[in-house]
């Protein structure tokens, strides 16, 4: 009888803790396309990165995931989730110093609709150890993400970039070899092989629910009228000249014979504003644009006091981007409130 309960007691603690912990993925994502100048086939890089991922996590203990042509939605659902240890990222990307005068060129981080990622990874889940970014010239592009974001969040974060142009198999070896330490047992031996080969404790493979970080913002809402039949993109929304992220929508297919309402919110830095201008918001496109999709939807933040910038016809400027001037009063009245963008507990 005595055996019988302690089974049962085995029992009932391994169901209570797989309830909070689960199996640690580790991530290879591309989003980038051989030049047709180089006669590869199409899947050239993927298939070449994927080879070296496989060799380097086959006997980790993590689940592996391979995800091909990744756009930004899929991304930063990516990022956010908690069971997500490790990330490696191919894509195209390029720092561009700004130039003199008005004209400048911004920095960009591909995915595979050639619009501009580098956004999403200001916001990681608390459990992320590595994030391996493999393109062209990325690493002074996340000087200040590191800083503002990477450090104060998440200090033990380990991150792979390059300052120089390379190749994706170049770059995902020197990727790999940087993440012993952080997703395996790290050992000086690694150094010697040409692809390092993951293992990793029971200490690494435990994806736990993480403890809620708080983040301060005002606290502001938005609202985007989808009508019937129409459907719309996915949109960040940023803030302070397009560098900082302050809030996502999902794409939404209207199949209803009535108009839909989509509701969230946004959060504003906490912070004294003495010009109108620096309260503008833009919002971007997260997904592939065509001329059916350019309409993001009927978009109001807070209570009316951004304007979009727009023709005399009703139409918005840009294509790929809305831009929202700010009419109301620089002493803002919003709620501060605590927010996460990942699940926490």
């Amino acid at each position: 009888m005595k055996n019988s309960l302690f089974l049962i007691l085995i029992i009932l603690v391994s169901a209570f803790n797989s309830a909070f912990a689960e199996q640690s993925r580790v991530y290879l994502l591309t989003s980038l396309k051989a030049p047709k100048a180089l006669l590869r086939t199409k899947d050239y890089f993927e298939k070449q990165t994927e080879k070296l991922f496989n060799i380097a996590f086959k006997y980790s203990g993590y689940k592996t995931i391979i995800k091909h042509r990744v756009d930004q939605v899929e991304l930063q659902k990516i990022l956010l989730d908690y069971r997500t240890a490790g990330v490696f990222w191919v894509s195209h990307s390029n720092h561009f110093i700004k130039l003199e005068g008005p004209k400048f060129k911004r920095s960009i981080v591909a995915d595979i609709n050639k619009l501009n990622a580098k956004q999403i990874f200001q916001n990681l889940n608390p459990n992320l150890k590595f994030l391996g970014l493999i393109g062209c010239r990325a690493k002074s592009m996340f000087t200040k993400y590191n800083k503002d974001y990477f450090k104060k969040y998440i200090p033990n974060l380990k991150i792979y970039s390059s300052s120089k142009k390379l190749s994706p198999r170049k770059g995902m070896i020197n990727a790999i070899k940087s993440s012993v330490s952080s997703l395996g047992n790290g050992s000086e031996r690694q150094n010697y092989f040409i692809v390092s080969h993951i293992k990793a404790d029971k200490k690494y493979l435990n994806s736990e629910i993480p403890q809620c970080i708080d983040k301060k913002g005002y606290k502001v809402p938005i609202k985007r009228i989808i009508k019937k039949g129409q459907k719309v993109n996915a949109v960040k929304i940023l803030f302070n000249d397009k560098e900082m992220l302050i809030g996502t929508l999902p794409a939404v297919k209207n199949n209803f014979n009535e108009d839909l309402i989509q509701e969230s919110y946004i959060y504003l830095p906490v912070k004294d504003y003495k010009r109108n201008s620096d309260l503008n918001i833009h919002v971007e496109s997260m997904q592939k644009m065509s001329p059916q999709t350019v309409d993001f939807g009927n978009l109001t933040i807070g209570d009316g006091e951004w304007d979009m910038f727009k023709m005399r016809n009703g139409k918005a400027f840009g294509y790929e981007t809305n831009f929202y001037i700010y009419k109301g009063q620089t002493q803002l009245y919003y709620e501060i409130s605590n927010y996460q963008f990942y699940k926490c507990q």
